[in-house]
């Protein structure tokens, strides 16, 4: 009689805390789908670095030197560029027709400053276009993984306001180094704790964030090629239309000068 009596409460105490449990473990299921996913992802990564550091120069795509060259343009320079563009170039239109040659002209003097400041960026966008392109061909490839402090709302210095983050990660003598986290407009706040750097072989200071280049970029394991799908060079537009609009520009003036020196 007692050995059932201790059964049948062991089987009670048993069946009760299952029940107290299986509310916490169903909650629990979101937080471990989210870290399944997180370390998916982190393993991904790890395999891609591994496999990239392999090979020490590594090639890529014209489609790829294209887009990065034109893709990165600010949508308010796009914006303002092209909004400018286009309403100057009317009105200049305008005045040639009602022959106000004088104005005409001058008006073509201020598409020309446009074009050379939306040179003058284009030309800073290549640059930096030329600088990611050698690092994920020639770099070292590591993870960055990003630090954010939080000032103590106990200290009387403190005001409550987040510092800015970092991103820690080693080089190619596995020395540790930290880099602010990209602060401007047109940088990318990353979701994923774990980000893809590339570093520079002659400054390890100097890094790609491969997550931070324009568009989906794909790499053939293969061919140890870094590549992107020309569909993707529509950001060529903007470029292109600039050129029309200067070119139309340049027509309105030479029919101008044309008409004052007859």
């Amino acid at each position: 009689m007692e050995e059932n009596n201790d059964k049948s409460i062991d089987l009670y105490f048993n069946a009760e805390q299952r029940d107290q449990e299986t509310p916490e473990d169903d909650n629990n299921e979101p937080l471990n789908d989210l870290k399944e996913q997180l370390e998916e992802i982190y393993d991904a990564r790890i395999h891609f670095m591994n496999a990239v550091n392999q090979i020490k120069k590594r090639k890529v795509n014209l489609a790829l030197i294209i887009i990065q060259f034109f893709s990165r343009y600010d949508i308010t320079h796009i914006i303002g560029f092209l909004g400018a563009g286009i309403s100057v170039v009317i009105l200049q239109g305008l005045s040639a027709a009602e022959s106000h040659f004088q104005s005409t002209l001058l008006i073509g003097v201020m598409i020309t400053m446009l074009m050379t400041v939306f040179l003058i960026v284009t030309l800073i966008n290549v640059f930096s276009a030329l600088s990611d392109i050698k690092r994920i061909k020639q770099g070292f490839c590591t993870m960055g993984y990003q630090i954010v402090e939080r000032k103590d709302s106990d200290d009387e210095s403190s005001d409550n306001s987040s510092l800015p983050p970092i991103i820690a990660y080693k080089d190619n003598v596995n020395m540790i180094r930290t880099i602010k986290f990209p602060d401007l407009q047109n940088k990318k706040y990353f979701v994923t704790p774990v980000l893809t750097l590339f570093l520079d072989n002659n400054n390890p200071y100097k890094v790609t964030l491969f997550d931070d280049m324009p568009r989906n970029i794909t790499y053939e394991y293969k061919s140890q090629t870094f590549t992107q799908e020309w569909k993707d060079a529509i950001c060529t537009l903007v470029p292109a239309a600039m050129i029309i609009i200067f070119s139309i520009s340049a027509y309105f003036s030479y029919v101008a000068y044309t008409m004052l020196h007859q």
